[in-house]
């Protein structure tokens, strides 16, 4: 620590004295009176002041005589000795001795004794080592470990140079071994239409932005394949890397190609592990969950943290290869057919996606030979016109409950779990915990909490909706056309979530819309089942009147609590985007004692990033999220919050 400046009790004293002196003097002059009576002032002063200086000497001698008494010589002088710091410390918290060291690291020992050793050592870090507590303390530029050990009337204070160590420590840790694995995103499909020349033209342009980026990081880049590239490198620039939030999946994703086109890259990091191997494996497992939440983002992972992630703004371009989706086909055909029977459930309160997408897996398994069975809860879905008209269709013996479902399972019953992968968002988590074997279909972008024991994980985040995904596996089962309520029941899903083939839709969309009609699907029909009640309507435009408009986006409140409100939340926040200038649109609405929010946007904002910092997650242009608290207020300054960290991210 710095001395601190000053004059002290005695340099004020002496400069008070001789003010005194002088105007005596000047006494003399002018009255003998006041001359006699300012100089017995004087003298009185002056005597005072030895007095008390004397008296403050004696004090603190007697405070270090005492310090001394209590150790023996030996004890003393072994203290003295040390080239440790140390300080002893009365029973009233002053500082009554210091060692040599102590002088020579820290502070002049003089400037010290007697003072209150808080002046050093601050109240509450002194309470914790009097609590036996040991604490590193900085003292010019160095780093001490500081302990405490009472003995008998005094405390001795040690203070253990950690500087060298610390650095030490430091460096190790900067130096560890990081292993990333980066991926050029959908090359092959960007480039398809392009010649050969071009092709190796963009692929070695694309090549020297990375390896430029790369540069800083001192490290070393391998080539794994003309679109993934083996990235090794120490800790410090991880740490560099993630506080410039991976400024490459910028600077690539502004990389244009002749006919406004663009690419995208993905990176998996891997850190904190024993051995370079485990690094580049948990790379590789970092990379598969960013390429699963659609690319264009990094995903860092360590083996005691969760995953962290940068980027994600812009859609991966979609693939139009189907040999994932065949070979994925045969694999499924296999399972279902080990099987001795087949369970299907979507999200709580399922949609058209999710109860469209289950009626199309449970026709393949019945083809197949196998009974099915939709995990289904009727009062809360929100897509009871398509349960009605399935009903209606006669397939009211494919619906059972969760007490029902439970029921059914034995060992080799087969699970499918359709338009979500996380546990905590099944209709019913009783029954995915039951199974013994579980498959995954979805379309959303990866969350952290996935569900990790599936058998087969099928999510292909380009796709419009799950409902499109089931639709190109039925065509690769061997199960023959289906009828048209199943037809009818798909085209639904794939509306919905495309907002009638508006967001989200690409070739394969339509390809797969295509075959829906040709198995007879009616348009009519399927516009049916959006239809909604009167109340339904009004509840709608209520929910809309209330909405207030904040720059790119609105957030609006639904204030009724009844069986629609949930449908009439999310249909309020589609309405919302036909707003001018509105980018997205949130609508809370109070359920269970917290409050949730439906969110939508038309794809240039990502609701699912927004609704993630929420606990919550979805698609790109739809998601949702529930929040503890029931106070509209708070939370619409969480969720303005986090469009705010959104837009800053970006």
């Amino acid at each position: 620590m710095k001395r601190k400046n000053g004059f002290g009790f005695e340099g004020v004293f002496i400069a008070f004295l001789a003010v005194l002196a002088v105007e005596t003097a000047v006494m003399f002059f002018y009255n003998k009176i006041i001359f006699t009576v300012t100089a017995i002032v004087f003298i009185l002063m002056a005597a005072l002041f030895l007095f008390l200086y004397n008296g403050a000497k004696r004090y603190i001698n007697a405070r270090l005589i005492k310090g001394v008494e209590i150790m023996s010589q030996a004890q003393s002088s072994a203290l003295d000795g040390l080239s440790a710091p140390v300080i002893l410390v009365s029973w009233d918290n002053r500082v009554v001795w210091a060692n040599k060291a102590f002088g020579a690291s820290i502070q002049n020992r003089q400037d010290v004794l007697g003072r209150d050793v808080q002046t050093l050592i601050d109240r509450a870090a002194f309470e914790k080592l009097i609590n036996g507590k040991t604490l590193d303390i900085a003292f010019n530029d160095k780093i001490f470990k500081v302990f405490l050990m009472p003995k008998k009337e005094i405390k001795v204070v040690y203070f253990i140079d950690q500087t060298a160590l610390k650095k030490t420590a430091a460096e190790y840790k900067f130096s560890r071994p990081v292993a990333a694995i980066l991926e050029i995103d959908a090359l092959e499909e960007v480039l398809k239409d392009e010649k050969d020349s071009k092709k190796v033209q963009v692929r070695g342009a694309v090549q020297d932005i990375i390896e430029k980026w790369f540069h800083q990081a001192n490290g070393i880049i391998h080539t794994l394949s003309h679109t993934r590239f083996l990235l090794l490198f120490e800790e410090r620039y991880l740490t560099r890397f993630q506080e410039e939030k991976f400024t490459i999946l910028e600077t690539i994703r502004n990389y244009e190609i002749d006919g406004n086109k663009y690419l995208t890259v993905s990176i998996g990091v891997g850190h904190g592990c024993k051995n370079l191997s485990d690094c580049e494996q948990l790379a590789r497992r970092a990379l598969d969950m960013a390429l699963s939440r659609g690319g264009d983002q990094a995903a860092v992972k360590s083996p005691n943290e969760d995953y962290k992630f940068y980027g994600g703004v812009k859609a991966v371009s979609e693939k139009g290869s189907r040999v994932r989706t065949r070979v994925t086909g045969k694999a499924l055909k296999e399972i279902i057919e080990s099987s001795s029977n087949v369970l299907l459930m979507g999200h709580r309160f399922s949609d058209l996606d999710s109860l469209g997408a289950a009626i199309g897996m449970a026709e393949i398994a019945e083809r197949l030979g196998v009974t099915p069975k939709i995990v289904i809860n009727g009062e809360q879905t929100m897509a009871k016109s398509l349960m009605n008209y399935l009903v209606d269709a006669g397939k009211r013996d494919l619906f059972v409950n969760e007490k029902k479902a439970l029921e059914l399972i034995d060992e080799d019953t087969l699970l499918i779990v359709l338009d979500t992968h996380r546990p905590s968002f099944l209709e019913s988590e009783a029954v995915y915990k039951n199974v013994l074997k579980t498959v995954v279909i979805d379309h959303h972008r990866k969350a952290t909490d996935y569900i990790d024991n599936a058998l087969l994980f099928y999510n292909e985040t380009t796709t419009s909706s799950t409902c499109e995904i089931v639709t190109e596996l039925w065509q690769y089962m061997g199960v023959g056309n289906m009828d048209s309520v199943t037809a009818e029941a798909l085209m639904s899903g794939i509306m919905l979530d495309t907002k009638n083939f508006v967001l989200g839709t690409g070739v394969r969309t339509y390809e797969a819309a295509a075959y829906l009609r040709k198995c007879l699907a009616q348009p009519v029909t399927v516009k049916k089942l959006f239809s909604d009640s009167m109340e339904v309507y009004k509840g709608k435009y209520e929910v809309i009147s209330s909405a207030e408009h904040f720059g790119d986006y609105v957030i609006a409140v639904n204030l009724n609590n009844n069986q629609f409100t949930r449908i009439v939340s999310a249909q309020a926040a589609d309405e919302l985007l036909g707003v001018n200038d509105v980018k997205a649109s949130f609508v809370m609405f109070a359920n269970a004692g917290g409050i949730n929010i439906s969110a939508r946007s038309y794809g240039e904002f990502n609701v699912q990033l927004i609704m993630e910092k929420l606990g919550g997650g979805g698609h790109k242009t739809m998601a949702a999220c529930t929040l503890d608290t029931g106070d509209f207020e708070k939370a619409k300054v969480l969720l303005q919050n986090a469009v705010q960290e959104y837009i800053k991210d970006r």
